[in-house]
């Protein structure tokens, strides 16, 4: 996903608008640290070796950039060297920030109603398995809490 995935992909997504894509690698080491974090609200270890999340503004945007020849020639086919496509899995919601750069983050002042969601940059989230071979054993794109009760 480093090497060949991400150096493919990321110039397109700026061309098609994106405003951030992250990978979070979570590999055995890392993913170990999570025992001194455990307590009884925190207990379920997310079994994945890398998260990812794709930022934009416009759903159109995306849609586009899927759409592009481009995309369809060379990483729909390199998404299958490396996914295992059929027990992937994605969700979408928008982002909105407490703490920011380790400042609070109060932005409006109010609680927002459900028309706030036009006003924010919405996440794709995907999940992915690694396909066997690549030292891991699979992938997630980051999830999201975003729709309990918060509408």
């Amino acid at each position: 996903m480093i090497n060949v995935s991400a150096p493919l992909t990321k110039d397109l997504m700026v061309k098609y608008g994106v405003k951030r894509w992250t990978q979070i690698h979570n590999q055995t080491a890392t993913r170990a640290l999570m025992s001194q974090l455990f307590d009884p609200q925190m207990c379920n270890l997310a079994d994945f070796d890398c998260f990812s999340q794709v930022v934009f503004e416009n759903l159109e945007d995306y849609k586009r950039m899927k759409q592009d020849p481009w995309y369809k020639e060379h990483l729909i086919g390199d998404h299958e060297k490396f996914a295992d496509t059929k027990r992937s899995q994605m969700t979408i919601g928008w982002i909105e920030d407490f703490v920011r750069d380790g400042q609070v983050v109060d932005e409006f002042g109010v609680k927002h109603n459900s028309s706030r969601f036009n006003k924010y940059f919405y996440m794709l989230i995907a999940g992915l398995i690694v396909l066997g071979g690549l030292g891991w054993r699979g992938v997630q794109i980051m999830g999201l809490n975003a729709l309990k009760g918060s509408l």
